[in-house]
């Protein structure tokens, strides 16, 4: 996916700055998929998962595709750059029943240059 170019040159944002994440991670794809303390918050869990030790996956994934060229340099274009992504386990698993087998999982896409970011 990384290496991937459309036929525009642009490319998926990969980039994972610290300050687009929701929980301030500094790794890849971290500003549009939320992370864990280890890896990925996961989208998809069996009903039994031994305590979260077996049984938890990350199914889902946000791809947006920005105006960059390069999928991983700081100080390129903001513009649909995806930020604060947020996996929404809490409200799918609010109701007796789970709302659905997979949590909802969201992202901020400005639709203008930033040049700061509001809170999340």
């Amino acid at each position: 996916m990384e290496r991937f170019r459309f036929t525009d040159k642009h490319v998926f944002d990969f980039r994972g700055e610290p300050e687009r994440a929701l929980n301030h991670k500094s790794r890849t794809l971290s500003d549009s998929n939320q992370r864990a303390s280890k890896g990925f918050v996961p989208t998809y869990a069996f009903a039994r998962d031994y305590g979260g030790f077996v049984g938890r996956f990350k199914l889902d994934w946000i791809f947006v595709k920005p105006f960059i060229d390069d999928p991983r340099p700081r100080g390129q274009s903001n513009l649909f750059a995806p930020y604060y992504a947020r996996t929404m386990r809490e409200l799918n698993e609010s109701t007796t029943e789970r709302i659905s087998d997979h949590p909802p999982i969201t992202v901020d896409l400005p639709l203008q240059e930033q040049k700061t970011l509001p809170n999340p």
